[in-house]
């Protein structure tokens, strides 16, 4: 037995996966200020870490698991700390 699809490929879908290509393109091969660039990567590690142990249960807030990363001190569960 194979899989069967529950969904129709419309036009509508065509252009927005043709949209999201020519956006992807244009990100792609624009240059990110070094400045910047570092600023994102934190942002993006600190929010990979409250969601991923958000999932887990854990009752941090993000800007509690950004004090964390600037290594300042919150009032909080050891354990939710150490996640």
């Amino acid at each position: 037995m194979g899989f069967i699809l529950k969904y129709t490929i419309t036009n509508k879908i065509l252009n927005n996966i043709s949209h999201i290509i020519s956006c992807r393109e244009i990100i792609e091969r624009s240059s990110v200020i070094p400045m910047w660039e570092l600023a994102l990567r934190k942002d993006a590690l600190i929010r990979s870490a409250y969601f991923s142990t958000k999932i887990e249960g854990n009752r941090l807030s993000l800007e509690q698991v950004r004090a964390l990363a600037e290594n300042k001190e919150i009032i909080s569960a050891t354990k939710d700390k150490q996640e």
